[in-house]
């Protein structure tokens, strides 16, 4: 028992020690964290009104955050405070600053120590009319002032240079030199290590010292102008564009067309500099990229330039007409119910149109090739159907059963390349609607009606857009409300390949009986086929009967003659046998009459309409047909026996009677 104890002892001084422990190490990392964070008075505000502190790092910028005397912080973002920064250095100006102790907040980071100024409100230096004057090779023209409204100091001014399209580049240093505040400067920049560029902007920073040792500066862009560096590497010789005019998309490579260098390309729509596709400056490894159009687009413009020895070289522009120039286009949609897919092209010159119903396996890519010849002739070994186009027009493509991979292309103008890439769905077998009894032209007393069928070949069914279930053979049963007059129901069948079979009902509802065709015929019917077909046919239907009667009469007569003298018992039995011989005859002849006009009318136009219109008919027709026969057989059957024991009996009363 004591040990036990002394155990339970040891477990909570061992917890204890742990609890404490990780208290120390938490304890000890937020006294550290804190000791990161550096608070310290920045100045002693003499007035409300407006606040200007720059901090500069020597490494990066980091985080600040300014405190007023009443403890409210600020901080990018924050209401009434106006952040600028530059390289290494931030600027915050607040308007309505609190008369007092501002206190500035902030993580060295990996800074060693982070500087600030505070920069007087009043008669601050400020950059005036800052120019770009004649620009000769390398060489420009600058002029620009620098006012102080106060006292004159000397300042000194760095010019930086960069391409407005291009907005994470880092600007080059261009020009620099010191002025005195109130005096215009005109000097000279060197232009030599800007790549060429239709958007170069400057940027001058000018930073002085006031008489109290306050830091004052400005800094201002000037307007963007055209500057070809005349050192600039020539431009790439071609590159290869490819346009899906489907898909509206547009591919450009370079694989294998320079030194593997970096690359900046810029593309435009219908020459609308102000919103660029594309304006992207590629690493090296990059030699292809590509981007979707908008739909609407009537011209395509691409430039690119590679980087040589840090300049970029001069652009090589491709123009795309895709209003009036070539284009290859696949008509229709990716699903279809035809054996042949339509493609649609033009071309201002002559050229080869390749074509893939399946999959390349190993492609032939056009930079393996000095010619296009050899790159056509290429493609032919790898199965390509080839045909020769010129200007407009259309070819029309046999497509395989399910799925069609289908590729085609030509080569344009200027090595671009028009192309169709898709996967095209084919069924030979679009869905069909087969319905049990068809309602169209019917007309009906009843509010209601059910209609009732079955779906070939197909998914799903819609009837005026609304979904009807299935059953997993296809069947369907949907009831109907009728409007008074004429109602129009559509029914839409679709399979898995997106094909569809529509079907349109016409149905009436009215006063009276329901009749054909809403015309107040008599609905087809087994009963009236029948009735039209032996009218139709005269006396040559019943001669089977009329046989089979006269037969009887001659059977009744003569035994009548033979057997009037007699009473017996057993002559009676024999008259009335023969009397149900007859009716036995009569009856089978007429089944077997009834039966073969129903068989002989199966092809006849009239039947087979009513076969297609309505099943419960055609169920009936059939199923009569068979009894009739059946009736027919079983007659025959009582016919040939009551005959025998006719006959028996007769013999058997012979003897009795000569006996």
């Amino acid at each position: 028992m004591t040990s036990l104890k002394t155990k339970k002892n040891r477990y909570a001084f061992s917890a204890v020690l742990l609890v404490l422990l990780l208290f120390s190490v938490l304890l000890m990392t937020t006294q550290q964290s804190f000791a990161e964070k550096k608070s310290k008075v920045i100045t002693d505000h003499g007035v409300k009104g407006k606040l200007a502190v720059s901090f500069q790092f020597d490494v990066e910028e980091v985080p600040i955050t300014l405190i007023s005397p009443g403890g409210q912080k600020f901080s990018e973002g924050s209401k009434g405070v106006a952040v600028y920064r530059g390289e290494k250095w931030v600027l915050f100006e607040i308007e309505d600053a609190e008369k007092g102790e501002w206190k500035a907040e902030y993580d060295l980071g990996v800074n060693s120590v982070i500087t600030y100024h505070i920069l007087e409100s009043e008669g601050g230096i400020a950059i005036q009319n800052f120019a770009v004057g004649k620009v000769n090779g390398s060489k420009a023209k600058v002029s620009f002032e620098v006012d102080r409204p106060v006292e004159a100091i000397r300042y000194s001014w760095v010019i930086t240079a960069s391409d407005e399209s291009v907005t994470d580049e880092e600007g080059v240093r261009v020009g620099s030199g010191s002025a005195k505040s109130g005096e215009k400067v005109e000097d000279e920049i060197d232009l030599s290590d800007l790549s060429s560029s239709d958007g170069v902007v400057l940027s001058l920073y000018v930073e002085g010292t006031s008489p109290n040792g306050n830091e004052e500066f400005d800094t201002l862009l000037c307007d963007p102008f055209a500057y070809t560096n005349p050192d600039s590497p020539e431009a790439m010789k071609s590159y290869r564009v490819l346009i899906d005019h489907n898909n509206h998309y547009l591919e450009i490579d370079w694989e294998g067309l320079d030194d593997g260098s970096e690359h900046r390309i810029r593309v435009t729509a219908d020459d609308n500099t102000d919103n660029y596709l594309m304006k992207e400056d590629l690493e090296s490894d990059v030699t292809n990229t590509g981007l979707y159009y908008p739909a609407d687009t009537k011209k395509l413009t691409v430039s690119l330039s590679y980087l040589y020895r840090g300049l970029y070289s001069k652009e090589k522009v491709v123009e795309i007409d895709l209003e009036n120039g070539d284009y290859l286009l696949l008509e229709g949609e990716n699903v279809t119910a035809g054996g042949n897919v339509i493609l649609s092209y033009r071309s201002s010159k002559p050229a080869i149109l390749s074509v893939f119903t399946g999959e390349r396996q190993e492609p032939a890519e056009r930079k393996d090739f000095e010619t296009r010849e050899e790159y056509e002739e290429a493609l032919r070994k790898e199965g390509a159907e080839q045909y020769r186009i010129q200007e407009e027009g259309k070819i029309s493509l046999p497509m395989q059963q399910s799925e069609t991979v289908f590729y085609a292309e030509f080569e344009g103008e200027e090595n671009v390349f028009h192309f169709v890439d898709t996967r095209l769905q084919y069924s030979a077998f679009p869905p069909e609607i087969v319905l049990y009894e068809d309602p169209d032209g019917m007309t009906y007393k009843e509010g209601e009606i059910e209609i009732t069928g079955l779906i070939s070949h197909g998914t799903s069914l819609t009837i005026d857009g609304a979904e009807v279930e299935l059953g997993e053979d296809g069947s369907f049963s949907k009831k109907l409300t009728l409007k008074d007059g004429e109602n129009v129901f559509e029914l839409t069948a679709s399979n898995e390949l997106g094909v569809t079979a529509t079907k349109v009902l016409t149905v009436y509802r009215g006063t009276g009986n329901r009749s054909r065709a809403a015309a107040g015929q008599e609905p087809l019917s087994i009963n009236r086929v029948i009735k039209e077909e032996l009218s139709q046919r005269g006396l040559s239907p019943w001669l089977p009967l009329l046989a089979a009667l006269a037969l009887s009469l001659i059977l009744i007569i003569v035994f009548w003659l033979v057997l009037r003298k007699e009473r017996s018992k057993g002559m009676i039995l024999m008259l009335l046998m023969v009397m149900a011989d007859v009716i036995a005859a009569f009856l089978a002849a007429g089944s077997m009459l009834l039966s073969n006009v129903i068989a002989k009318d199966m092809g006849d136009t009239e039947v087979l309409s009513m076969m297609e219109r309505s099943f419960e008919e055609t169920w009936k027709y059939m199923q009569l047909k068979d009894s009739l026969f059946n009736a027919g057989l079983v007659f025959t059957g009582v016919f040939v026996v009551g005959l025998v024991l006719t006959i028996l009996l007769g013999i058997r009363l012979r003897k009795k009677n000569k006996v």
